[in-house]
């Protein structure tokens, strides 16, 4: 039999045994539990998108190239090479991303490249230098002693900056020259090398097309001016317009009928057929003092070498009456002459006013109608440079065998909306 002495030592090695075991199966759970939390967290920093920073327990792995910056920007690619062209004065960029943290060792065709990035970061930007072109051969990335990557790049140089070539780029090419057979302007002389590029001029009388520069179109000049009439009072100065635009340079001209009366030439220079008359530089014409005389249909016309455009104005004059009253002699005027007894008589008035006036003949205060020794005849003003005017008008009287009783005081009125105009003329009868 035991001893109860020695049952409790048994008892007691038992229940130490029996911690020991509970103790190490807890460190053993908590470290497992640990390492699953840190596998969890690498992977999803390696799933993710942004470029993230890796922790020291998250060793690296796959490698890859995913960008290359050959021009114009960024570039996404297969991962495992590049075919195109690439910009000639520049540098080459490619982007890294990697599966944990590590400092990477970049090469092109054996030459270490310069990258940027802290070593933990999940991306990484490595610079080919321009030293290095062309830009045919192998990419290799590594970590320390994990495998490499092999990028293969297989890029063309190529000027991105279009009318230039050269190593550097900046070598203006002759476009008029390299692709004369091209026809690249619509007139055959008509390409232009320029810095970088060409442009296109067009023959005189034409300009560049404002929807493709390789064209022509028609220099038509414009006319802004609307044709109108234009009324003046007489001796006032009258200005009628004639502005226009052109792209080239232009005649001005300016007539009535076919009659030129004022002309600007191509180079600048003006003549007018009278004193009276200004050409402004904007076309318009200006007529100082203006007489009936003046009155018409004017016509502007501005022509460059091949095309011309016109304008056409009416131009009237108005003013209250002008008046002369004469004796009519022998087929001749004269303000004073004697008649005897007997003798026919005519007395001429002659008035000239727009609108047209009304006119009227008057013995003292009697006003003189048509009887049987007196005519009263209205009709045109005769042998008189405006006598094609409405208003041009001569009013006659004709007394057939005067006497002395006719003699007097013989008066001419006319009259319209800009006044009134009076005059006389004695008669005088001898036996």
């Amino acid at each position: 039999m035991f001893s109860s002495t020695a049952v409790l030592l048994v008892f007691a090695m038992l229940q130490l045994q029996s911690t020991s075991i509970v103790v190490g199966n807890l460190f053993k759970s908590i470290n497992t539990g640990l390492e699953g939390i840190r596998r969890n967290h690498c992977l999803q920093l390696r799933r993710s998108s942004a470029n993230v920073q890796f922790p020291w327990y998250c060793k690296p792995g796959r490698l890859s190239v995913i960008y290359v910056h050959v021009g114009p920007g960024w570039v996404k690619t297969n991962r495992f090479s590049y075919t195109g062209a690439v910009q000639r004065n520049a540098d080459v960029k490619f982007m890294t991303e990697q599966d944990g943290g590590g400092q990477i060792l970049a090469k092109f065709n054996s030459a270490i490249l310069n990258c940027q990035g802290f070593s933990a970061l999940k991306r990484k930007t490595c610079t080919i230098p321009r030293a290095l072109r062309p830009w045919s051969g192998t990419i290799t990335v590594e970590i320390g002693r994990h495998p490499s990557t092999r990028f293969q790049m297989s890029g063309t140089p190529v000027c991105l900056k279009p009318g230039f070539e050269g190593y550097n780029c900046d070598q203006d090419i002759n476009e008029c020259v390299v692709h004369k057979d091209k026809r690249l302007c619509a007139w055959k002389e008509g390409c232009v090398n320029t810095y970088g590029g060409y442009k296109c001029k067009c023959p005189a009388g034409y300009k560049v097309s404002s929807k493709d520069f390789r064209l022509c179109d028609k220099d038509i000049p414009k006319i802004l001016s609307r044709s109108s009439n234009y009324t003046f009072i007489m001796f006032q100065t009258a200005t009628l317009p004639c502005r226009y635009s052109a792209s080239s340079p232009v005649t001005i001209k300016w007539q009535i009928n076919n009659k030129i009366i004022a002309i600007k030439q191509l180079n600048g220079a003006k003549q007018t057929a009278d004193s009276r008359l200004t050409l402004h530089d904007n076309g318009d014409l200006s007529i100082r003092k203006v007489t009936y005389g003046d009155a018409g249909k004017f016509i502007c016309v501005v022509q460059n070498v091949r095309f011309g455009a016109y304008i056409t104005h009416n131009l009237n004059i108005e003013s209250s009456p002008l008046m002369a009253v004469q004796f009519l002699v022998s087929g001749k005027h004269t303000t004073s002459h004697v008649y005897r007894v007997g003798d026919d008589v005519t007395i001429d008035c002659q008035v000239i006013a727009m609108p047209v006036p009304t006119v009227t003949l008057s013995y003292g205060q009697q006003m003189i109608t048509t009887t049987a020794r007196t005519k009263v005849i209205l009709g045109k003003l005769p042998n008189s440079p405006v006598s094609h005017l409405p208003g041009s008008l001569q009013l006659q009287l004709r007394i057939t065998g005067v006497t002395q009783a006719d003699a007097g005081i013989y008066s001419c009125q006319a009259k319209n909306r800009h006044g009134v105009t009076t005059k006389s003329i004695k008669l005088t009868v001898t036996l």
